[in-house]
């Protein structure tokens, strides 16, 4: 069973709002070449998939969004999957939109407290640390076989077991209790 105060929940998507005429920098780290190249063909595509939802149906705020990518090669582990690549971008406009601007503190003043139901069930920008707090499932892999009987060979899953994510996140006075040791403030700083 997992241990309270893990957390396994990480946004790829790193955003900044361009004040270059009608369009937004999205920024996206993801494995093209090295051991992980096949993850991240799905992180782009879906990264892209939102890209083009939101472009057609008017962009951000009325700004265009352009997608900016790096691949992450063998430096890194991919930092999620394509679901939260879909997830964050589509976040992120409407943090924008709520915010009525692109300035990063009232776009993360936005996201702060805010409640989304996406692929998984409900979800939440925690203020405090800004961690996006969530379901956390523990899974086995399925044999070969069994994976191959799916349309699409792509059911690898059993879910085991699942904790809240307000059972798995930190909570506040843990979070607190560690900065404080590591000689950091008591608030996120900018």
């Amino acid at each position: 069973m997992f241990k309270k105060g893990l957390i396994l929940s990480a946004v790829i998507l790193f955003c900044h709002a361009s004040a270059y005429a009608d369009v937004v920098n999205i920024g996206l780290n993801y494995p093209a070449t090295g051991p992980y190249a096949d993850m991240g063909k799905h992180q782009i595509r879906a990264a892209k998939l939102a890209t083009e939802e939101i472009n057609a149906a008017g962009g951000i705020a009325g700004k265009m969004i352009r997608l900016v990518t790096r691949d992450t090669k063998y430096d890194s582990y991919p930092s999620t999957s394509a679901a939260s690549a879909y997830t964050n971008l589509h976040q992120y406009k409407d943090a924008v939109e709520r915010a009525g601007t692109f300035d990063t503190k009232s776009v993360v003043s936005a996201l702060e407290g805010h409640k989304f139901v996406s692929l998984k069930d409900e979800q939440m920008w925690r203020k405090f640390d800004h961690q996006c707090v969530q379901t956390v499932y523990a899974l086995k892999c399925k044999p070969e076989k069994e994976v191959l009987k799916d349309r699409f060979g792509q059911d690898y899953f059993e879910i085991l077991s699942t904790m809240s994510g307000k059972d798995a996140a930190m909570d506040k006075v843990r979070w607190l209790r560690i900065r404080k040791k590591a000689g950091m403030p008591s608030e996120l700083e900018w």
